[in-house]
């Protein structure tokens, strides 16, 4: 059997990716910020009981790093990781009024995390493993109100 991780598995995309692998047979961990949107997706998945859901921010090292030690301690391994969290920023999409500590939490919400999860899987993952990095919306496009004239 194979183990596949989702971040920000609670909602959305993430949500969505749980379920195909879940309906595949796979043994699907999967986290998010809040335990909340996990209970709300199994009123409405009830088939989704099965999934071992944790709550872990991943801008986090402390969080990260929870997870990832319960990981090795429950299964061992991680066959495929899907990178789909993507913390609240506090940028919010600003870049050209955005201040420096902003676009500092904002790289380490939406870069680091990211990174210090594939660091974690790399140790996890054996050879034929995969890892599926997703990206923040925001992070490709401009909001309407950032697109500059010169």
């Amino acid at each position: 059997m194979k183990i596949t991780l989702v971040t920000g598995g609670g909602k959305g995309i993430g949500l969505a990716t749980v379920k195909r692998f879940v309906a595949h047979g796979y043994i699907v961990v999967a986290c998010g910020r809040h335990f909340s949107a996990w209970t709300d997706a199994l009123n409405q998945y009830p088939n989704l009981k099965e999934v071992d859901f944790k709550e872990c921010d991943i801008s986090s090292k402390n969080s990260v790093m929870e997870l990832f030690e319960y990981i090795a301690k429950r299964y061992g391994c991680i066959d495929i990781a899907i990178n789909n969290a993507s913390p609240k920023i506090a940028s919010d999409g600003e870049f050209m009024n955005c201040d420096q500590d902003a676009l500092i939490e904002t790289i380490n919400a939406d870069f680091l995390g990211p990174v210090l999860c594939i660091q974690q899987e790399l140790k996890l993952m054996g050879t034929g493993g995969c890892i599926v990095n997703l990206n923040k919306w925001n992070s490709s496009y401009p909001k309407r109100s950032n697109v500059w004239r010169i």
